[in-house]
């Protein structure tokens, strides 16, 4: 980190260019795209209420708002929808990624940005690639072991599993039956790696989803795709992809190849000083906060509050990249201030304390002969309440009102001129 002459404060690698303490790497955002697994609304969250171009995208792709929301069917076109919505805000603000990384699924929302894919091709190939996913795959489930893969290959030696995802130097995911994975989680246990199982209802990335490879390949031949016209980092190759690439190949090999998520996250993070995780959910960012130096920030479209486009813009203003502030203000009331310039603010008198010293004011009167001198009290918080009151200080007539004292209280006995009321006892 690094603190330039003009006040910003500057993360990554710092090599200067023309003496302004920045990089070309460390301005450039690199785009986390999340897959299956991430996230679970469809309402579109805070970010739908406050930009109209994200209502629109969810208005057009009239995702459902009741049902299961991690069925395949139904959890991919949400995913991307959400995807889609994340850059449309990102836009408005000013900020352009220079590297994508597609997670499984997200590879789609990837050669979206990468304008390879329109939005309404997106949303075809996702619900297409859902369904076909539901209904040709067969039974099973995934977990993730937090080890390195090279164990996690010995440790299901022998078992009807195999590594479907590379997520990070100690983080891999194994794919079969049901009953396989509960075995290889078993041994997991027994070598004290730690594990959880995957909230997808298919063995993704594995032999058991290959009869869905050859539907989905015959759906996307009737697709046009363009160009990749934007540099995307792929994991189904862990290598950038060319911009003549075949894409209706490479999406039906993804169908069963293991994702290379690692690979493609190390690659992009050479190019990039801030990665933003854009749709739903916070998975990628933990992933690539625990593998790579580079710092990661999740945009999270699902949330009902502004605060992680907040972040994103916050990230992004910190290491350099040009933010629109003025987009995060528009259509609100606003009220010009001119920073140096003195303000005046309305004030209730009744809310001023009266210029009297209390404590001077409350003197024990003399003792009478024969009488038992008592000690004096602290006036009591009634007695505060009503000097508080009696706003005397704050009147034109202040010196008309006349204290009462005695031993334990102070009283006055004139008005408030503030406003018309019975005098104070």
């Amino acid at each position: 980190m690094q603190i330039t002459a003009d006040g910003h404060v500057l993360l990554g690698d710092m090599g200067d260019i023309g003496g302004t303490g920045r990089t070309a790497r460390t301005t450039r955002i690199g785009y986390l795209f999340p897959g299956q697994g991430s996230g679970r609304g469809t309402s579109g969250g805070a970010l739908r209420r406050r930009f109209a171009e994200v209502e629109d995208v969810y208005a057009r792709a009239a995702l459902p708002a009741t049902g299961d929301m991690a069925a395949t069917a139904v959890a991919q076109p949400r995913i991307v929808t959400g995807s889609m919505a994340g850059l449309r805000a990102l836009s408005a603000l000013g900020l352009h990624g220079s590297v994508a990384v597609g997670h499984s699924l997200g590879e789609l929302s990837a050669l979206h940005w990468a304008g390879a894919l329109d939005g309404e091709a997106l949303l075809r190939v996702a619900a297409a690639r859902g369904e076909i996913m539901a209904e040709r795959g067969r039974p099973g489930g995934m977990a993730g072991i937090s080890a390195p893969p090279e164990a996690v290959e010995r440790l299901i030696t022998g078992l009807p599993v195999v590594v479907a995802g590379y997520n990070g130097p100690a983080q891999t995911v194994v794919a079969g039956e049901d009953e396989a994975v509960r075995a290889a989680v078993a041994r997991a246990e027994d070598a004290r790696m730690r594990w959880t199982l995957l909230p997808v209802p298919l063995a993704f990335h594995s032999p058991l989803v290959a009869p869905a490879a050859d539907a989905f390949a015959a759906r996307l031949a009737r697709e046009p795709f363009g160009r990749v016209a934007r540099r995307v980092v792929s994991t189904v190759t862990g290598e950038a992809l060319a911009p003549d690439a075949d894409l209706r190949a490479l999406l039906r090999r993804q169908i069963t190849a293991p994702v290379l998520f690692a690979q493609a996250l190390e690659r992009a993070a050479e190019e990039t000083g801030l990665l933003v995780e854009v749709g739903p959910g916070r998975v990628l960012t933990g992933l690539a906060s625990e593998a790579i130096g580079v710092p990661a920030v999740a945009l999270d479209t699902d949330d009902e509050s502004l605060a992680g486009l907040l972040r994103v813009a916050g990230a992004a203003f910190v290491i350099g990249a040009p933010v629109d502030h003025g987009a995060l203000f528009r259509g609100r009331v606003l009220r010009p201030l001119d920073i140096g310039a003195e303000f005046a603010f309305f004030t209730s008198p009744c809310e001023r304390m009266p210029a009297v010293d209390i404590a001077s004011a409350v003197q024990p009167a003399p003792p009478s002969p024969g009488e038992r001198t008592r000690r004096p009290r602290t006036p009591s918080w009634r007695a505060a309440s009503r000097a508080r009151s009696c706003s005397a200080a704050s009147s034109p007539n202040a010196s008309s009102c006349r204290w009462r004292r005695s031993a334990t209280t102070v009283t006055c006995s004139t008005t408030c001129t503030s406003a018309p009321s019975p005098s104070a006892r």
